[in-house]
């Protein structure tokens, strides 16, 4: 009867401890050929050493290990130490360093340029100022008109021919042209007009009749 009992229960048990063995079998053969993904991670904080937060398309986010140089990144997180995301590319820092050193020597190249074109501009305007000052004619050269003279002079005559002279200031006689009581005829020894806010108008105060001269006074 015993033997009987014992029979029945490895036939019971047979099965099951199969399954069971089937069962850890799968499963080993599943862990050799899954790749090992590391620790859960929500941010690239949350992974310790030369690793990042990788977020696939397809399961939850875990700390991956870093990439090396010329694998692609997007951003500098993902590239091992010493090199850092440019272009989609892990780069070396100093290669980066370099680039942005020669953009900014560029720049620099570029103000200076651009610097010295406007201060050349400004240095031939202020020499043509001084040019065109000192061609204007002084006092006592020859002139066809006032324009050729400095500021202050004006082209009068002068015998037979015409020179810079002084603009008449103040007290300073001057000849009435236009009027009754000056005498017809070209005048020889021409003078300038009476500078501005002054008029050339005779001076009656202490003068004879005959010998009134013509000064310029203030209007």
């Amino acid at each position: 009867m015993g033997a009987v009992w014992l029979l029945a229960l490895s036939c019971i048990c047979s099965p099951l401890v199969a399954l069971v063995l089937d069962s850890n079998t799968i499963k080993s053969a599943a862990e050799v050929h899954s790749p090992k993904k590391g620790s859960p991670c929500m941010t690239d904080k949350d992974c310790n050493g030369s690793k990042f937060c990788l977020s696939p398309q397809d399961g939850m986010p875990f700390c991956s290990t870093c990439r090396g140089l010329r694998r692609r990144c997007q951003r500098s997180a993902m590239c091992c130490p010493g090199s850092i995301c440019l272009n989609d590319v892990c780069s070396r820092a100093e290669e980066v360093n370099l680039t942005e050193g020669r953009r900014t020597d560029e720049q620099d190249g570029s103000e200076l340029e651009w610097t010295t074109q406007h201060q050349s501009q400004e240095n031939s305007s202020k020499k043509a100022n001084v040019t065109s000052q000192h061609s204007k004619g002084q006092e006592g050269d020859s002139c066809l008109r006032t324009s050729d003279c400095t500021t202050g002079l004006c082209c009068a005559r002068h015998f037979w021919t015409k020179i810079c002279k002084p603009v008449l200031h103040e007290g300073q006689v001057c000849s009435r042209r236009g009027h009754k009581d000056v005498a017809p005829g070209p005048e020889i020894f021409q003078r300038c007009n009476c500078s501005p806010g002054l008029t050339c108008r005779v001076l009656l105060a202490g003068i004879p009749q005959r010998s009134r001269l013509s000064v310029c006074q203030k209007s």
